[in-house]
């Protein structure tokens, strides 16, 4: 990421993908809060600013400093791909190891879901 620019970056995930999994873990800036797991948010994380909410994906554009048609066309090039089971651009899924990362219920790949459910 530093090496392409892409500093900062986001994980940008939706509400679905919050209640099921476990999304953060010993992160050096957050070791006083206990791993996240599945269904929760600790308040403060939205707070102090780790985490930006947002009803739709144009609002979260907005807050994170990306122009919202891009977030969006992004967005909705990614739920196509997922949607097919496929990651264009990271091959996620496609190695053993990354479908053993992932969850055996999501079909049609088991790393791979869209990002739909808001917020």
């Amino acid at each position: 990421m530093y090496a392409n620019d892409a500093v900062p970056a986001w994980l940008i995930f939706d509400d679905q993908f919050r209640r099921r999994y476990p999304w953060v873990r010993n992160l050096p800036k957050l070791r006083n809060i206990l791993s996240v797991l599945p269904g929760r948010m600790p308040p403060q994380l939205v707070t102090n600013g780790w985490i930006k909410k947002a009803a739709t994906v144009e609002e979260l554009a907005r807050r994170i400093g990306i122009e919202p048609e891009k977030l969006s066309a992004t967005v909705r090039r990614f739920n196509e791909h997922a949607t097919m089971g496929r990651d264009p651009d990271f091959g996620r899924g496609e190695s053993q190891y990354t479908r053993l990362l992932g969850d055996p219920g999501n079909t049609p790949n088991q790393a791979l879901g869209p990002i739909d459910t808001g917020p």
